[in-house]
């Protein structure tokens, strides 16, 4: 799950093209190598530092503090009850409108309606618990088009 994670956010930053953190050899010898060398090590000595922790525990400790570090100037966390400096919302939402429409598929688009399902519950299966719901959800409306 970390190894996922550390490439989700290794994605972000090549997207943004957040330099140098978007150079693979710089993320690799800065963020991926740390979390490798500490596996190997931690499965040679077998022990614990000081602190109870493994090398492996505290190397990822170590790699995730500095990815938060990366992050912390280029990201920006804002939620609905959100206040400007005069006390009013950052945002008005207008209010949620919505509907559920109900299809009835003929036999043919219901086997293709299945047969995405059952491809995204496949590629969701491989990923993490949390991101799964929104695989489905995103693999279900991509075959809705067809």
């Amino acid at each position: 799950p970390a190894d996922t994670l550390l490439e989700d956010v290794y994605g972000l930053l090549k997207f943004l093209r957040h330099e140098p953190w978007c150079e693979a050899n710089f993320w690799k010898s800065a963020i991926t190598d740390t979390l490798s060398s500490s596996e190997s090590s931690d499965d040679k000595a077998g022990g614990q530092d000081e602190d109870d922790r493994s090398p492996h525990e505290l190397a990822a400790s170590a790699a995730f503090a500095r990815v938060r570090r990366v992050l912390a100037p280029i990201i920006i966390r804002r939620t609905k009850d959100t206040l400007t400096e005069d006390g009013k919302p950052i945002l008005t939402l207008p209010p949620v409108d919505s509907s559920v429409v109900k299809v009835n598929l003929s036999p043919d688009e219901r086997e293709f309606y299945n047969a995405c399902l059952d491809e995204v519950l496949l590629v969701g299966s491989r990923r993490s618990r949390s991101s799964s719901s929104r695989v489905v959800s995103i693999g279900l409306r991509c075959a809705m088009v067809y």
